[in-house]
């Protein structure tokens, strides 16, 4: 049986890591399997370790590679999403920080924390200060925290507002919510 191997793996890993405690391959390994069982609370310390020993030994890639695994199997952990954005910019991909920060801040804004979306926002605005999807992110950020007017003066401080783009419809929406239907029809 199939579950019975991967306990017999678990338990021969433990082995191998009382003989040789600082063995990635065998770290990696264990986390492994505990994923393939579901056990999550015993994978994440350790991918969460490993990539910090990576990290350590100015193994960037490696450990990217390991905080993208832990995300696969835990695509809602956003400490580690946040993690995983940081470490983008650490090794020069600000594309790829962009798009984990944003990735974040949006569960975080659908969980009505907009506030704290509204941070995560800004971390992506600081790796790209022109990025569209960010500026609009943060608007809606503003919007749900009470706060129309900062998002509307955001969003007029696009570059380009195009008709249909995301961002354009966004600030006709909170033009129409607030009594600006002149600058809706302007717009």
């Amino acid at each position: 049986d199939s579950d019975t191997r991967v306990k017999g793996n678990i338990t021969a890993g433990f082995a191998l890591l009382d003989a040789e405690p600082e063995n990635l391959r065998v770290q990696t390994r264990l986390a492994e399997l505990y994923v393939q069982q579901g056990v999550l609370s015993e994978a994440r310390p350790l991918y969460l370790q490993l990539a910090e020993s990576h990290l350590k030994a100015g193994r960037q890639p490696q450990a990217v590679g390991l905080l993208k695994k832990l995300l696969d199997a835990e695509p809602e952990n956003l400490r580690v999403q946040t993690r995983l954005a940081e470490l983008y910019l650490v090794i020069g991909k600000p594309k790829e920080a962009v798009e984990a920060f944003l990735t974040a801040a949006t569960r975080l804004l659908e969980n009505r924390a907009p506030a704290e979306a509204e941070k995560l926002a800004r971390r992506a605005l600081d790796a790209d200060p022109n990025h569209a999807g960010a500026l609009t992110l943060r608007a809606r950020c503003l919007a749900a925290n009470s706060k129309p007017d900062d998002a509307i003066e955001l969003l007029k401080s696009l570059p380009e507002l195009d008709a249909g783009c995301e961002a354009t419809a966004f600030l006709l929406e909170l033009y129409l919510q607030h009594g600006h239907s002149d600058r809706a029809i302007k717009l």
